[in-house]
């Protein structure tokens, strides 16, 4: 199996030469050096138990394994050529698309959404941001001072800005289908035309119901390809260390959203003083107001961002919890 693998290791990386499949050409490449290593260790048991029985002899004519001393797979029978290998590839498609996005030597990338511009770029750049991530792991691990570690570090810092644009993006250009109000009160207005069965209004009939469906469920679709993203960028910032910078900007976009949704329910902030200059009247009416919209609030507004929040930050529960505090 090793020598098959071995073999056909350059169509191999041909088929998966991409950037999107360098995961399956790693785990290819780990795959042949467990292969290696476990031929290589039964072999120099096998050796070291003929030398231990001295009944036994070289059969005339017998000779070393071809895998121990078969240069054109020297490549992966050492261990710490193949971690040179993966490191060096790793780095080199990391770099290529965390440096095509660096908003700071690209102007095309300072004025553009990533996720906006391609979806599937923007996954990629969260793939490469993972895997640069184990690259740090791995070499940390093994030389703290590596000019490779320096400069894998050095990525991660571009991206991480990268990330921390997108996401700011992403909650702020899709703030209305992230408003928690927006889709259910779409669908009741569609509900309500829907069960009205004659219409009064010349201008309106069956196709603007139609037009209304399809609406509510273009805002669904694009409220959760916005979650999505915003779940998987949450998740690389968080595992890389960046979880802190994420909050802060995830606290201060969806805030305003709060404190607007809490002004149009009749809620608004008033001095002490300004309170006790009121008649009591005036104020009794104001607190029956401000209780009726905490109750819609709770049911709506904060449920909605409970909902929001839970899954953006899904991987964390420590990173959940500091969004409310």
């Amino acid at each position: 199996m090793y020598t098959a693998i071995a073999n056909h290791w350059p169509e191999i990386e041909s088929i998966f030469s991409f950037e999107s499949t360098f995961d399956i050409r790693s785990q290819a490449l780990t795959s042949l050096v467990k292969l290696c290593e476990s031929v290589r260790t039964s072999l120099i048991e096998f050796k070291s138990a003929i030398r231990k029985n001295s009944s036994k002899s070289p059969v005339d004519g017998a000779g070393i394994h071809a895998l121990t001393t078969d240069n054109r797979t020297s490549k992966f029978n050492s261990p710490a050529l193949f971690s040179d290998a993966i490191m060096d590839r790793t780095l080199e498609f990391a770099g290529s698309i965390i440096m095509k996005w660096n908003p700071e030597t690209s102007t095309f990338a300072n004025v553009t959404s990533l996720f906006y511009e391609n979806r599937g770029e923007g996954n990629d750049f969260i793939k490469n941001g993972n895997g640069l991530q184990r690259a740090m792991h791995f070499l940390a691990s093994k030389n703290s001072g590596s000019e490779k570690l320096v400069r894998a570090q050095n990525l991660m810092q571009i991206a991480m800005k990268r990330l921390q644009k997108e996401f700011y993006q992403i909650l702020s250009m899709n703030r209305a289908y992230l408003d928690p109000e927006s889709v259910p009160a779409r669908s009741s207005h569609a509900s309500t035309r829907s069960s009205t069965s004659d219409y009064e209004d010349g201008d309106i009939g069956p196709e603007d119901d139609i037009k209304i469906a399809g609406d509510s469920i273009e805002v669904e679709d694009v409220s959760n390809m916005a979650m999505v993203d915003l779940r998987s960028i949450a998740e690389c910032m968080i595992s890389s260390g960046y979880g802190k910078e994420c909050v802060e900007i995830y606290k201060i976009r969806r805030k305003s959203i709060v404190d607007e949704g809490i002004y149009r329910l009749g809620v608004e902030k008033l001095s002490s003083s300004h309170l006790r200059k009121m008649d009591w009247e005036v104020l009794e009416q104001r607190i029956k107001n401000w209780l009726n919209a905490v109750r819609i609030a709770i049911k709506t507004l904060f449920n909605g961002e409970t909902i929001l929040c839970d899954h953006v930050f899904a991987s964390s529960e420590t990173i959940r919890e500091s969004v409310y505090t």
